[in-house]
């Protein structure tokens, strides 16, 4: 299975790892952008970006990280047979993996790279600094990951609820 990773500034550095996380375990994974930190990018980009690639090949999967997790999920669930989720706890994505077959996994970046705000001025704009991932916290993401990867999705009644969500797409 292929795995498609992208991120806004929020999620740039986490994503980097991530993507050196699933080649270091042998899964072939795309890193789908941004190539170079801005902390002017626009997120949709990027999870359009990922979720049109995991919609051409329903074998891929998809992973991408901003800031909340909200806005890359709400933007990856506008492509037909996207079901994308901002999930946190090993619980969540379990749940969403075996229950809603989710095939991209959001992750809030600011939580996730332990974020902490340090303020600099910068043309008169306050800037987010310090993005890098902390140790603990890539723990943590590396476990959301392995279980997104390896858990099935189980049928049954859950394909029945997931035709009445595909039938609300048309």
């Amino acid at each position: 299975m292929k795995v498609i990773v992208g991120a806004d500034h929020n999620g740039f550095f986490l994503k980097n790892d991530i993507v050196k996380y699933l080649k270091g375990r042998k899964v072939p994974a795309v890193d789908a952008g941004p190539a170079a930190f801005d902390k002017d990018d626009d997120y949709p980009v990027y999870a359009r970006k990922v979720a049109e690639a995991v919609a051409k090949d329903p074998e891929s999967r998809g992973i991408i990280v901003c800031g909340s997790g909200t806005g890359v999920a709400i933007a990856a669930n506008k492509v037909k047979g996207i079901r994308a989720a901002e999930l946190t706890t090993e619980d969540a994505v379990y749940l969403g993996r075996s229950h809603n077959n989710i095939n991209v996994l959001c992750l809030n970046g600011l939580d996730f790279t332990g974020f902490y705000k340090k303020l600099s001025k910068m043309k008169g704009e306050k800037v987010l600094m310090d993005l890098k991932p902390k140790k603990i916290s890539l723990i943590k993401v590396k476990k959301l990951i392995d279980i997104f990867l390896t858990t099935k999705f189980e049928g049954g009644r859950h394909q029945r609820r997931l035709d009445m969500i595909s039938d609300m797409e048309h």
